[in-house]
This record gives structure tokens, sequence and C-alpha cells, in this order.
């Protein structure tokens, strides 16, 4: 009864009590990924971040092996990695933990439904942390990737070219004349 009442609008000490029960319970797939739930809900994306990957690591096995529930937790795990990364406080930390997300998301799901957006985001960061030689060679890869030249003209994917304007806006900032006239 209190798992239930506390599950409805879970609580610190909710957490807690699955956070302890996964340390005695390491493999408990389904726990681990209800504690990823409740640390989501509670909006502790650094906690979730960190159950998420876990869950996902621990569902790989059976879901190859056609576990219909591991292969939903696993799909739901990377993407709620994904997710509470992209809503952890904005910082070096966060680009950091950003870019393992979206490396875990595309090593374990390279065609998955977020796949695109992810390869996307992937790229974007080193924009979003100032590296902008990293970020011009990563947004003009997505840019000119299967993905986006598998668009049909006329209907240019809003990621594809927001990548090559970001491209184009950091060989500004890098003076990179040479490569603003052959972009």
């Amino acid at each position: 009864d209190w798992n239930k009442g506390e599950s409805m609008k879970p609580t610190e000490l909710l957490l807690a009590a699955y956070v302890a029960y996964n340390s005695q319970f390491e493999t408990d797939l389904q726990m681990n990924f209800f504690s990823a739930q409740i640390a989501r809900e509670l909006k502790k994306s650094t906690d979730a971040v960190a159950m998420y990957h876990k869950t996902s690591l621990l569902a790989i096995k059976p879901a190859k092996n056609g576990d219909k529930e591991a292969a939903q937790i696993l799909d739901a795990s990377i993407a709620g990695e994904v997710e509470m990364a992209e809503a952890a406080p904005k910082g070096p930390e966060s680009i950091e933990m950003r870019q393992k997300a979206y490396d875990h998301y595309l090593r374990l799901s390279p065609k998955g439904p977020l796949s695109h957006s992810v390869r996307y985001q992937r790229a974007r960061l080193p924009y979003e942390a100032g590296s902008h030689d990293e970020a011009s060679s990563r947004l003009e890869s997505f840019a000119k990737s299967e993905d986006c030249r598998r668009l049909k003209a006329g209907k240019a994917d809003s990621l594809c070219i927001q990548a090559a304007d970001l491209d184009l806006d950091a060989r500004v900032l890098l003076k990179d004349d040479v490569g603003i006239e052959k972009g």
C-alpha cells in the first residue's frame, strides 16, 4: 500500500527505497527501470541518466534473446537517458553527459526512432561548447549524411538545414573564408 501511494506522487523516500533495493538486487531489470522513472519524475536528471544507463545495460542481453518486455525497457531507457541528459542543468558536465548519452543511444539503436535527432544534437554539442572547428566538422558531416541526402528535394529536413546553417556560422566565427565559399 505504501509503495502504491508513493507511486502516485513519488517522493525522495520512495527513490531511496528503490536505490536500497537495487543495491541488493542489482540485476532486477524492472526495479532499476522503476528507479529511473522515479528519478525522472522527481527531476533528478543526473541520477535518472545514470539509472537509465544502467537499466539499458541490463536489458541488452534479454532483449537480444527475444524478451519483448526487456526490448521495450531498453528502448525506453536509452530514450530516457537522452531526454534526462538534455534536461540536466547546462554547463561543461552537461555537455559531457549529453555526449555520452547520445553515443550510448546510437551504439544501441543506430536506426532507432530518435537516431536522426540524436545525431544532430551530437553534431551540435561542440558548437554549444565553443569548439567551432570541431563543430563545423561535425555539422558539415551531419548535413551531408545519408539521412539528409535521402530526403527528397523540396522536403529538406529542418535539422539538416539547421546543421548547415550552424556549420556556416561556425566557419564565420573561425574566419574560414575558403570553407564558407565551398560550403
